[in-house]
């Protein structure tokens, strides 16, 4: 009686191996790409709040225009990631001579173009309604 395995079993158990591996790679690349997205509407929310308050600090009473991550965060004290391996680039765009505002989370990858933004709180029958970020939308 021989010990050992056939090249049949080593094949098979092979097949089956990578098999199991393409699955659990797919799986793994939309779980990746689920947690990029709500990174970015995070942040997002978080520029909203920020955005608010130094709206409220400030004697102008308008919004602050940020180009990048670094603007946000020295302009609206925040730690938003700024080092070459960020997911998102983050910029405020300002509009109606600086009373409202659009933020942009933009993510373009070798395979996938990504933007989410959120804009300025609006008010329908004297009831400020909370914005939630877009995704597919770029501001104007």
């Amino acid at each position: 009686m021989r010990n050992g395995f056939t090249l049949l079993e080593l094949i098979v158990v092979i097949i089956i191996v990578g098999v199991l591996a393409t699955m659990g790679i797919s799986q793994y690349s939309a779980a990746r790409e689920n947690a990029l997205k709500n990174e970015a509407r995070a942040s997002l929310l978080l520029i909203l709040a920020a955005e608010r308050v130094t709206r409220m600090e400030r004697d102008d009473g308008q919004y602050v225009v940020c180009a990048d991550n670094s603007a946000v965060n020295t302009n609206l004290h925040l730690l938003l990631p700024t080092a070459a391996t960020r997911s998102w680039n983050y910029s405020v765009t300002t509009y109606t001579s600086g009373t409202d505002f659009c933020a942009q989370a933009s993510r373009n990858s070798a395979t996938i173009v990504k933007n989410f933004r959120i804009r300025a709180p609006s008010t329908l029958a004297g009831r400020t309604l909370d914005p939630q970020p877009e995704e597919d939308a770029t501001c104007p």
